[in-house]
């Protein structure tokens, strides 16, 4: 190609560069608002204790009831396989845990989360009974703090480490638990509680349960 056939080439680029960069280019998406909001508050949920109807928190020697609040403020009477109790056990404090939730439902505070992490704070109370004596206490559909406590079997438990995951229904089906603890009891002996649930309602829930005290 001659010399002055790249001069005319040059020229003719140049003259369209400005024309290209004034053209729009695609248009940018439309914000879609995310599906998910996750909310760092510190959990204050509106129950005592791991306490639900139907109780599945056993093997088939040891249940476990995990207090979210310090049992000391717990109402002696209150039956606790109603879980909630609003707005009463906000005042039981301190929280024995803290953790955050993924919500859809932004606009309704007791709708239930996507998710939730729960952590212990360093000393969560596990009660650890029999699963003959919980059994016994289930039966009238009647489970409170004082029940409890009258229980032959139960030894008091303080996990040093807790962790637990909720995955509830409406908004999750299959619904999924997972809780690990481990901790100490009042006599000095070491506890491990481990619970992984799978549930979607249709007769085929899938359970793993751990309780071994040593």
């Amino acid at each position: 190609m001659k010399p002055w056939h790249n001069a005319i080439r040059a020229a003719a680029l140049l003259a369209l560069l400005p024309a290209a960069c004034d053209r729009p280019g695609p248009a940018a998406p439309d914000r879609i608002a995310p599906a998910l909001e996750v909310s760092r508050i510190p959990n204050d949920p509106p129950f005592y204790a791991r306490v639900e109807r139907p109780f599945s928190y056993h093997t088939d020697q040891w249940a476990a009831i995990v207090f979210y609040r310090p049992p000391s403020c717990v109402p002696a009477e209150f039956n606790l396989l109603d879980l909630f109790d609003i707005p009463a056990a906000f005042s039981c404090v301190p929280m024995t845990t803290a953790g955050w939730e993924m919500r859809k439902d932004l606009g309704d505070p007791f709708a239930a989360p996507f998710q939730s992490v729960i952590q212990g704070l360093g000393a969560v109370p596990v009660w650890l009974v029999s699963w003959s004596d919980m059994q016994a206490a289930l039966a009238d559909d009647v489970v409170t703090k004082a029940e409890l406590q009258g229980l032959p079997s139960l030894l008091i438990g303080t996990a040093y480490a807790y962790e637990e995951m909720l995955q509830p229904i409406p908004t999750r089906v299959p619904s999924r638990v997972v809780i690990n603890a481990q901790g100490t009891v009042a006599d000095g002996r070491r506890f491990l509680f481990h619970y992984n649930s799978h549930d979607d309602f249709s007769g085929n829930n899938v359970r793993s349960v751990r309780i071994a005290i040593w």
